[in-house]
């Protein structure tokens, strides 16, 4: 958070959930102006982060996600002309007939917990494994910090 608040001069904006007066979570976004326009975004595209949207306490299903959606964007819509939200749980097919004016892309998750060559020979593009493969001729290396939660307050 304190990346986008200091590089891309964004305020924070968070939104509590409840159900049935029992908080279940909290909406992540962002709130700036481009063009003299307020949006609220969850994430935007050119911050380079991932997921934020909906962080739930409990499980939820599509049904429940897409309600509290809906009741998100009236209230977002108060304060903006635009609100942008990434949620994995939920593709096209579960919300076209649920959001009038809306812009559905498609995001890509991996899980990078294995091994380096396996995950390699998973890609399906040979394009994407040509530009790794050339990277790494090229000297790119990947390696693994030693402290790794030392460098993470770092950058938080």
């Amino acid at each position: 958070m304190k990346f986008l608040i200091v590089c891309k001069g964004l305020k924070p904006f968070v939104v509590r959930i409840h159900l049935d007066k029992k908080l279940i979570g909290f909406f992540i976004g962002y709130k700036f102006k481009k063009i003299g326009l307020n949006i609220i975004g969850s994430p935007f595209e050119g911050w380079t982060t991932s997921y934020q949207g909906i962080c739930s306490l409990y499980s939820l299903n599509k049904k429940q996600r897409i309600s509290i959606y809906k009741k998100l964007s009236e209230f977002c819509l108060k304060y903006c002309i635009l609100l942008q939200f990434l949620d994995w749980n939920l593709d096209n097919e579960d919300v076209i007939d649920h959001f009038q004016n809306f812009n559905f892309q498609r995001s890509y998750y991996l899980d990078l917990s294995p091994d380096i060559d396996i995950l390699f020979k998973s890609f399906k593009q040979k394009s994407c494994q040509y530009a790794i493969h050339k990277a790494q001729k090229l000297g790119v290396k990947i390696q693994v910090p030693e402290h790794p939660p030392r460098i993470c307050r770092g950058i938080l």
